[in-house]
Parts: C-alpha cells; sequence; structure tokens
C-alpha cells in the first residue's frame, strides 16, 4: 500500500461545493436529482461530497464547454 493510498479523501460540504461550483444550492441538488452531478456521501447524518469528484466533474463541464 503506498502513501497515497492510505490517505483519507477530502470531504466537502454544500457550502465548500457551492463556492467551488459557483452556483447556489438549490441548482446543485437539481443537477444531483438529475444525475448529472456527484452523489453525496453520508457519515450518520452528515452528508459530503468528495473533493476529487467534484473537482472531476467540473473539469469534464469546463471541457464540454
Amino acid at each position: 500500500m503506498t502513501d497515497q493510498d492510505k490517505q483519507q479523501p477530502i470531504r466537502v460540504q454544500i457550502k465548500d461545493v457551492e463556492r467551488l461550483v459557483g452556483v447556489h444550492r438549490q441548482t446543485i441538488w437539481r443537477w444531483y436529482s438529475t444525475g448529472s452531478f456527484p452523489k453525496p456521501h453520508h457519515i450518520g447524518r452528515n452528508r459530503f461530497w468528495i473533493l476529487a469528484e467534484v473537482k472531476h466533474w467540473l473539469e469534464e463541464q469546463i471541457n464540454a464547454a
């Protein structure tokens, strides 16, 4: 197992996703509900996104434009 494998993914909350993507949370939820945005993960009642997944999605959107 490499050091990279041992690293935990960076988790971000909806407010961080809003800032990163530049849209309101309602837009993020609408995109998620249509299957065009990464799904959130859950630990108990806490909901979060993996930063790398959101960044990958954002890069795909930029490249598609």
